[in-house]
C-alpha cells in the first residue's frame, strides 16, 4: 500500500470522543490527534485537529447538510 490520500469520514464537529476512537483504529495509517485540538468543541468553521508533523493531516471541515438537503428540496418543489 502507497498510502492514502484522501479519507472522509462524516463525524459531527462537536464529538470529539468519536473522532478519538475513529483514529484509534487508524493509526497505523498514520492517523494521529493532538488531543488539545480535538478536545475543543468546535462550532462552525474547519481545523486541524491532527499535531504538527503528524504523517496524516486530519482535518475537521463544517458541512451544511441539513441546507444542502433543503436547497435541494426547495429546487424539486419550484420545479
Amino acid at each position: 500500500m502507497r498510502g492514502v490520500t484522501d479519507l472522509s469520514v462524516s463525524v459531527p464537529r462537536i464529538q470529539p470522543r468519536m473522532r478519538t476512537r475513529i483514529a484509534e483504529g487508524l493509526g497505523f495509517l498514520g492517523v494521529e490527534l493532538d488531543p488539545d485540538s480535538n478536545g475543543v468543541e468546535r462550532g462552525a468553521g474547519d481545523a486541524f485537529v491532527s499535531p504538527d508533523g503528524a504523517a496524516a493531516a486530519c482535518p475537521v471541515v463544517s458541512a451544511s447538510d441539513d441546507l444542502i438537503i433543503a436547497e435541494q428540496v426547495r429546487a424539486i418543489l419550484n420545479a
